[in-house]
């Protein structure tokens, strides 16, 4: 009797055991279930941007299709950059809007042998961290807003700045039509009575539709939840891969007000639009946040 009760007692306990493991592994289960679980997004920034942006939306439990609608390099005519180096005694400033426009500028430097220290920079947002980082150098001035207007607002305040030279290294554009966010720069620096120059000292250009077909096949057959556009030139040449009709049928998510204003003027109708929008870490927050509040209502 007593081996027989022993045994009932071994049996129960084996049984509430597993009962009780899995209930716990559901549970932990429920608690890891990730805030972009469940969702594809669409990722069109250049490759040399995409995959930072692709691991931050994974880390969120987003499925990533990735999609470079442009691709930047920079331009073999090192003319440009080679000019500034040349005349660096009658230049001010030098503004470096984006990082492949920093990997441009010191591409050069190495080949002139002219200190880069030599200029003053300006830089926006989280790239002010990236010409620290990866080339050692200080912005002169750091905007109190993040977008191209911030170095206008900054400039605007410095000292003895009208007359002064300033270069802005820029894209040259090819295969889609340049987006107005430089030429709207240099008209506001020009505004501050500054000689403005511009330097095409890398190439954005549209991606080849032949490479993408997968991609854009999944577009069109509603296997993308969501699209994260972090420029105006990524809208422009994904208009020109697809369609305004076809992107519009899926969410759209843009990095900050430059991108969503000419999203609106192109016509399309975002759904989000980053008003922090210092990195990629706060597109993917903002987007995060907004999938959470849709699901919500």
């Amino acid at each position: 009797m007593i081996v027989k009760g022993y045994r009932i007692l071994l049996f129960f306990l084996l049984s509430f055991g597993i009962v009780f493991t899995s209930f716990a592994a559901d549970n932990t289960e429920n608690d890891s279930i990730q805030p972009l679980q469940g969702i594809t997004v669409l990722v069109t920034a250049p490759s040399n941007y995409a995959l930072r942006l692709a691991g931050l939306i994974e880390e969120q439990g987003g499925k990533v299709v990735l999609l470079p609608a442009v691709e930047t390099y920079i331009n073999p005519d090192t003319k440009a950059i080679d000019s500034i180096y040349l005349h660096a005694d009658s230049i001010d400033w030098v503004v470096l809007p984006s990082r492949k426009a920093m990997d441009a500028f010191f591409a050069d430097s190495n080949q002139m042998q002219i200190p880069a220290d030599k200029f003053k920079f300006c830089a926006i947002g989280n790239d002010i961290n990236y010409l620290r980082d990866k080339y050692h150098c200080i912005a002169a001035l750091v905007p109190t807003e993040d977008g191209p207007d911030g170095i206008v607002e900054a400039l605007s305040k410095e000292p003895s700045i009208q007359g002064q030279h300033i270069v802005v290294v820029a894209p040259r554009v090819i295969g889609v039509e340049e987006p107005d966010v430089i030429p709207n720069l240099i008209r506001n620096l020009k505004g501050l009575h500054l000689k403005v120059s511009k330097a095409e000292a890398y190439i954005t250009r549209m991606a080849d539709p032949e490479k993408y077909k997968r991609e854009l096949n999944m577009l069109k057959n509603g296997q993308i939840d969501l699209i994260a556009f972090t420029s105006t030139a990524e809208i422009e040449a994904l208009i020109k891969l697809s369609s305004i009709q076809l992107i519009d049928k899926q969410l759209v998510a843009c990095f900050g007000p430059y991108t969503g204003n000419n999203a609106l003027k192109l016509g399309l109708h975002p759904e989000y639009i980053g008003e922090n929008y210092k990195s990629f870490e706060d597109f993917v927050l903002g987007i995060v946040g907004f999938v959470t509040n849709r699901e919500l209502k």
